[in-house]
């Protein structure tokens, strides 16, 4: 079984199809970890979705993580002013891909499987969520909102003993390649780097960003697909 993670394809379905098909050719009994930000921005967010369902119906183990996109897009649901948002960012774009012009009209399965999108996900080596963690917290599973939205330094508040040799991957802040690929570096045996990995690689933005990143968790090492939507 190989094991896989990814974030923030962002509406990219065609770079993510190549990357699940051509590249990782991802079989029955692999593991594929998602974590958020399947929506907004890029051209076919439904197509992402339904890419989803169908490695699932495959026998590919995919997990997924809710991200701020899918949260603004539940918000979107109750408030005007969540609706306003979600559209400013990408869900114009999201509406699009489903032939809706109102978010209602988004078929059930869908805004089901958005919603019981899970906010974390431990594994042995890894702990994966979609933007990071609150450390400031006694508990840090506590603060669902930060695992969606927190950027900044709360990197240097890890607390080691917590993360029990871990290394926490995430996506949501878009890095360049030479920026993703440096995070190893510093997590050689004779290094002290942060245990931490973004793998956001900016997929659905031009250059200098503009690739999806793979993160291959047994090998811990990465794979760039440049952006083909």
């Amino acid at each position: 079984m190989r094991q896989f993670a990814i974030s923030d394809i962002h509406g990219c379905a065609a770079t993510f199809r190549h990357a699940t098909q051509h590249v990782l050719r991802l079989a029955a009994g692999d593991s594929l970890f998602l974590l958020g930000d399947f929506v907004d921005r890029g051209p076919d967010s439904k197509g992402v979705i339904d890419h989803i369902f169908g490695l699932q119906a495959d026998g590919v183990a995919v997990q997924c993580l809710r991200g701020n996109h899918e949260q603004i897009m539940l918000s979107a649901l109750y408030s005007e002013d969540s609706l306003a948002l979600w559209l400013k960012n990408g869900g114009d774009a999201t509406l699009a891909s489903f032939g809706a012009t109102n978010i209602r009209d988004i078929p059930a399965k869908y805004l089901s499987f958005f919603r019981d999108l899970r906010f974390y996900i431990p594994l042995e080596k890894y702990f994966l969520v979609h933007a990071g963690l609150d450390f400031s917290q006694t508990d840090p599973l506590l603060n669902r909102e930060a695992m969606l939205w927190i950027r900044g330094d709360w990197k240097n508040a890890l607390d080691r003993t917590w993360l029990a040799g871990r290394v926490i991957v995430h996506g949501h802040t878009p890095l360049v390649r030479r920026d993703i690929e440096a995070q190893l570096i510093g997590l050689l045996p004779d290094k002290s780097a942060t245990p931490v990995l973004c793998i956001d690689g900016g997929c659905v933005y031009g250059p200098p960003r503009g690739q999806l990143c793979v993160l291959d968790l047994d090998a811990r090492s990465f794979l760039f697909i440049a952006n083909l939507d």
